[in-house]
């Protein structure tokens, strides 16, 4: 009677063990039964690495696709400085850039790039001609400008 209930006892704890791996193994495939939606995020995204002279040919393009491809997308905007002012009439310190890479205000393209920089120190040292590379997020285009944002690098 010894055996016939030790092995009895072995096959229980066997078949138990057998249930519990599988189990766990059924558990690791399946989504967690709890996510935070209010915590969780949008995954931020690589920035877009764009010219200047490419930026405006997508908005003379079709300003709608351009809309799409640029907004709720931080930018790696690139181009040749027109104009750097302090405090413009929105308060903004900015900066503009032509659509050309030869800076030249008879260019052809009627689309200015207007970005407002967080630091008017840095407007102050920037001159007509310097290539500069700023991070930022477009805001909005209206009238033939595309406004961007400088956002912290």
């Amino acid at each position: 009677m010894n055996k016939q209930l030790v092995s009895g006892i072995l096959s229980l704890t066997l078949f138990f063990s057998y249930s519990c791996k599988n189990n766990n193994n059924q558990n690791k495939n399946e989504a967690p039964p709890y996510a935070d939606t209010i915590l969780s995020e949008k995954p931020a995204s690589e920035p877009i690495t764009v010219s200047a002279k490419e930026m405006c040919s997508d908005f003379t393009g079709n300003a709608g696709l351009a809309m799409t491809k640029y907004k709720d997308n931080e930018l790696i905007l690139s181009g040749t400085v027109h104009l750097a002012k302090s405090l413009s009439e929105d308060d903004c310190n900015y900066l503009t850039m032509m659509c050309s890479d030869n800076n030249n205000p008879a260019d052809s393209t009627p689309l200015l790039i207007k970005c407002c920089i967080l630091d008017i120190k840095r407007v102050d040292t920037l001159k007509e001609g310097d290539l500069v590379t700023l991070r930022c997020r477009l805001r909005e285009f209206n009238n033939n400008i595309v406004l961007l944002d400088e956002t912290a690098q």
